[in-house]
């Protein structure tokens, strides 16, 4: 049986900026003693095998979302974070703009626990569709179809409940609503220089207190060890977060990014381990889509 695919929901591109001259950065994770780090390259990091893989359909669909969607995702906005971290940044295009907005959705779906959370959603409202669809099935059948419901399940192709996750994850991550709204917001990088230690990232990374739609809605992706991409809803939101002082953005970033991490924390070097050993586990949501989430979850189960 073949091993299923080594699939980046942190992307290698991504991952990279915190390498050294060596190609490494550092990991921290849970490990049996508690909290460690370790050097590894951004290929090693960040990924789950078969993520996104829908079974037992062909390999050119089984990993179309991270073959061809997750791909396209990435490379665009590898090139839009070149831009961003340039010395003299071009101006943002439609397009280039347009890939890094459907990059900053990816990293609100991709993760394993979000993809485990909408399979779950899909496989427990495919059966209630199919009982409605072969309900209409002798109004909405055509000449050309078979004569029964059953034939014409029959003649579908396999596994149309991990066709339909992964088509929906597509969707959310390629959203036009959610898009046009984070295009309108007011975008800036901000460089903090001369700080005792750099930002970090993480496999939460984006920090979003206020979600996206107040007056004083904003959120954050650290995009380099300096920098710190920004999307406020307006100027004074911008000016406000500008005038606190550098070293408590940082610590407030790196406070957020490490309490919001799942399974890794990444930094250039093991010098935060004391901080991110301090954070890692609380597994604080990251965006509203977590609160809402862990929210059905606990009604579930009570």
């Amino acid at each position: 049986m073949p091993k299923d695919q080594k699939q980046h929901y942190i992307p290698e591109f991504y991952q990279k900026q915190w390498a050294g001259p060596d190609g490494r950065l550092c990991e921290y994770s849970i490990r049996y003693k508690g909290v460690e780090g370790r050097m590894t390259h951004p290929a090693g990091s960040g990924y789950k095998p078969g993520v996104y893989t829908i079974p037992g359909v062909a390999p050119e669909i089984a990993n179309h979302t991270e073959t061809v969607f997750l791909k396209r995702v990435d490379t665009g906005a590898a090139a839009a974070l070149t831009n961003m971290l340039s010395p003299d940044p071009p101006p943002w295009t439609t397009e280039t703009k347009s890939e890094w907005i459907r990059f900053l959705m990816s990293l609100m779906h991709r993760t394993p626990e979000r993809v485990e959370y909408l399979k779950a959603t899909v496989e427990a409202e495919y059966p209630k569709l199919i009982e409605e669809y072969r309900a209409k099935w002798p109004e909405i059948r055509k000449p050309t179809d078979p004569e029964t419901f059953e034939e014409f399940q029959a003649t579908a192709a396999p596994n149309p409940s991990g066709r339909a996750l992964a088509l929906l994850l597509q969707k959310l991550m390629d959203s036009k609503l959610v898009g046009e709204h984070i295009g309108k917001m007011q975008w800036r990088v901000l460089t903090l220089t001369n700080t005792p230690y750099p930002f970090l990232t993480s496999d939460r990374p984006i920090i979003m207190t206020n979600g996206l739609t107040g007056p004083e809605a904003h959120f954050g992706l650290p995009i380099s060890p300096q920098h710190i991409f920004l999307a406020t809803t307006n100027e004074e939101t911008f000016n406000k977060i500008r005038a606190i002082d550098p070293s408590q953005i940082l610590h407030n970033v790196n406070d957020k990014v490490a309490s919001q991490a799942v399974k890794y924390v990444y930094g250039c070097d093991g010098s935060q381990l004391e901080f991110v050993a301090e954070r890692l586990g609380k597994k604080i949501p990251s965006t509203p889509l977590e609160t809402r989430a862990a929210s059905k979850s606990g009604a579930a189960g009570g």
